[in-house]
C-alpha cells in the first residue's frame, strides 16, 4: 500500500480546493505510485507539482 497525505496547508484548505490539488496531481500520483514498493508515503503539496517521500 502507498500512501498519499495532504500536507498542512493543503489540509487546511477548503475541501473544493483539496479536491482540485488531487485531481491536478493525480497523473503524479499515479506515477509514483507505480515507481515504489509498498509501504511508502508522500506528501502532496498545495502548489508545486513534486510530491515529498515521508
Amino acid at each position: 500500500m502507498v500512501g498519499f497525505f495532504l500536507s498542512k496547508g493543503l489540509y487546511k484548505s477548503p475541501l473544493i480546493k483539496q479536491m482540485e490539488r488531487i485531481l491536478a496531481l493525480w497523473q503524479t500520483i499515479e506515477t509514483q505510485a507505480g515507481l515504489v514498493q509498498g509501504g511508502a508515503m508522500f506528501e502532496l503539496p498545495m502548489t508545486s507539482t513534486r510530491v515529498k517521500q515521508l
